[in-house]
């Protein structure tokens, strides 16, 4: 008897709210932290997005232990596709806030010596992250599984 309600016990603390099985983190456009290669494809056919009409870019996935850790979204290089970069940093203000850090730093490029300026928000367990290069042009946007946060075995 005692046997069986120390089982019934464990089983109810179990299904507890507090020790749930983590709910899998949005990243962005339908993708979420942990899918699988397959899951994602099903999901996501084109690797090429329009964010805005002037806007294109190259979705990449990041996988760690063949689970999706990152989304990120790279600039084509061509300035009809990418004179985005003030827009995309305007939509995540009004969508996140403030950043929670900035910072500048010089990058030597085809083009010579360009600013990049980077951005960080944090949404719950997703870190979003911002490149622009000082032309206000997009280098990069990423959308990332937060370090300490989300699913504990990625």
């Amino acid at each position: 008897m005692r046997h069986i309600v120390l089982t019934l016990f464990l089983a109810l603390l179990l299904q507890s709210p507090g020790l749930a099985q983590p709910q899998p983190v949005d990243l962005w456009g339908g993708l979420k932290a942990g899918m699988t290669k397959r899951e994602v494809k099903a999901v996501r056919k084109r690797s090429k997005v329009y964010l805005t009409d002037n806007c294109r870019v190259r979705m990449k996935t990041v996988f760690d232990g063949g689970r999706l850790f990152a989304v990120r979204l790279t600039s084509y290089w061509t300035l009809r596709y990418n004179a985005c970069g003030t827009q995309v940093y305007q939509a995540l203000e009004r969508k996140y806030g403030r950043p929670i850090s900035s910072q500048s730093r010089e990058k030597i490029s085809l083009y010579g010596l360009n600013t990049v300026r980077e951005f960080h928000w944090r949404d719950g367990d997703r870190s979003i992250n911002l490149r622009l290069f000082d032309t206000g042009r997009l280098a990069e946007l990423s959308y990332s599984l937060a370090v300490g946060g989300g699913l504990n075995d990625l």
